[in-house]
């Protein structure tokens, strides 16, 4: 392999190299343990009350418990209902706070709301500059 064919594979493999460490530790902490929850949703798991068999297979018996469970579905109505709350809490409050500090509310030429004031200069100056 002459110099310049090896200088191509090295800068083509340059975005691969630098994309590895990112790929172990998505690999290490993301995909083995959804993989991990996915198997022990189709087993016996219970860390308070082991089986003496160990973790064995029961299916889609869990899911068939967990449907039916009143519990359930009144922890995923609270949970739509919190991220309803919150998510457009966050919405209406961000919009506020941008009409506020976009906006001139002013008597006798003087604003009533000097919030620029209290943000650092750099940010200021995007506003102001």
């Amino acid at each position: 392999m002459d110099m310049g064919k090896k200088r191509q594979l090295k800068k083509k493999m340059e975005p691969y190299l630098f994309l590895a460490p990112l790929l172990v530790i998505l690999l290490v902490f993301l995909l083995i343990p959804i993989v991990k929850a996915a198997i022990m949703s189709f087993q016996y798991y219970y860390i308070v009350r082991p089986s003496a068999d160990g973790n064995y297979f029961v299916g889609l018996d869990n899911y068939k418990n967990l449907l039916s469970d009143s519990n359930f579905y009144n922890s995923v109505k609270v949970t739509v209902i919190y991220i309803l709350v919150t998510v457009l809490g966050r919405y209406v409050l961000g919009f506020l706070t941008a009409l506020l500090l976009f906006s001139e509310i002013s008597s006798n030429n003087f604003p009533v709301f000097q919030i620029h004031e209290i943000f650092p200069p750099s940010i200021q100056a995007q506003r102001y500059g």
